[in-house]
């Protein structure tokens, strides 16, 4: 019988990449017999299997700000405390799996001297230089380099994080790459994609900075000028979107589409994807993308060279814009020889899948029988 517990540390739920590994690695280790603690807020245990091993710590938004970040912050911190508290009076030995916010885990981690796992989901050199407030983000920096040092293991997500991570940890053994366990199910091979009047390119995610919508819109924009006939949708919300609604104005070749979970109608109607993050840590959305067939354009943000694997022609600068319009006419113009190419891209995939969620278990099973 399997009398090991674990704290899942992931106070705010969102519907992204992140969750969905939550879920798929939360429903695995219960399926281990595994007992089960998740901080977090606004998740319902629906989206869980059926296992009394479970229990979900949710918070309830009492509290209000006129700024969401801080109620973030406030209601963060609400669920750390909650979850040191409990952990206070837990006689048993228990592993913390921090899938976000790990400077406040790591906290509680050093405090009560417990194991501790954190996943870091981004590529934290990219971050740094792309941040909205530089300042604070270089802060957090230092404050990550300090803090991480007394992480048991960090799981990263591809080989850049990897390498990212390991410029500031001193115990590099430490760091753990292991790709998102992330497509339940490859699909059959590529059928041809036929081109209509006009080249349809879409892209997806959320409307922010990072995910660099503009030098898309720019890039479509010239190429319209220049006589390529494309549209482009781009299916997303955030807080970008009125900036981005503005700088399309009177270009009805650019539609936005508000987020939907089935992107399959857009997949089986697009000639391409296109993907212009200035970071990520492993860009989930294009393993979507390439198993459901459509071939992928992509910035070389992080994680995308172990997903597009020997196809360069697929990958350009980040915010190069006439790289990127290079790169897409190259595209248009090759059409079925890129299909073909992209058949590579499909079997590079096969590394993504959740049979991945056994190496989370050995990390696990490691520590347990760590004696110190």
């Amino acid at each position: 019988m399997n009398n090991k517990i674990i704290y899942i540390f992931y106070p705010s739920f969102e519907n992204g990449g992140i969750a969905k590994i939550l879920v798929k690695l939360t429903n695995y280790l219960l399926k281990k017999k595994f007992t089960i603690k998740l901080y977090c807020q606004n998740v319902s245990k629906r989206k869980f299997i059926n296992s009394n091993k479970l229990s979900i710590i949710n918070i309830k938004k009492h509290r209000q700000s006129n700024k969401s970040y801080l109620n973030k912050i406030f209601l963060t911190f609400l669920i750390a405390k909650k979850m040191f508290m409990d952990l206070l009076s837990e006689k048993k030995k228990i592993i913390i799996i921090s899938m976000q916010d790990h400077i406040i885990s790591l906290i509680v981690k050093i405090f009560l001297k417990k194991k501790i796992i954190i996943r870091n989901s981004e590529e934290i050199n990219g971050a740094t230089k792309y941040a909205d407030n530089k300042i604070l983000a270089k802060i957090i920096l230092i404050i990550k380099k300090i803090l991480y040092q007394f992480a048991d293991t960090i799981i990263v997500n591809s080989t850049r994080s990897q390498n990212s991570m390991k410029s500031i940890i001193n115990n590099k053994d430490r760091v753990k790459l292991i790709f998102n366990p992330y497509i339940e199910k490859v699909l059959p091979q590529f059928k041809k994609k036929k081109i209509n009047k006009e080249f349809s390119i879409i892209s997806a995610g959320r409307l922010t900075k990072q995910k660099n919508f503009e030098i898309l819109i720019k890039a479509i924009k010239d190429l319209r000028k220049d006589g390529f006939l494309i549209n482009l949708n781009i299916i997303g919300s955030g807080p970008k979107k009125q900036k981005l609604y503005q700088m399309s104005k009177n270009m009805d070749y650019i539609k936005f589409t508000k987020w939907t979970k089935n992107l399959k109608t857009f997949f089986n109607n697009a000639n391409l994807f296109v993907l212009t993050s200035l970071y990520e840590g492993s860009p989930n959305i294009l393993l979507d993308v390439i198993n459901n067939n459509v071939p992928v354009l992509s910035s070389d943000c992080s994680g995308v060279k172990d997903i597009l694997k020997g196809n360069n022609k697929f990958i350009f600068k980040i915010n190069d814009l006439n790289q990127l319009k290079k790169k897409i006419i190259y595209i248009i113009l090759n059409y079925e020889d890129v299909i073909k190419k992209s058949i590579i891209n499909k079997r590079n995939i096969k590394k993504f899948t959740i049979k991945n969620l056994k190496l989370y278990l050995r990390e696990i099973n490691f520590l347990y029988e760590k004696k110190n």
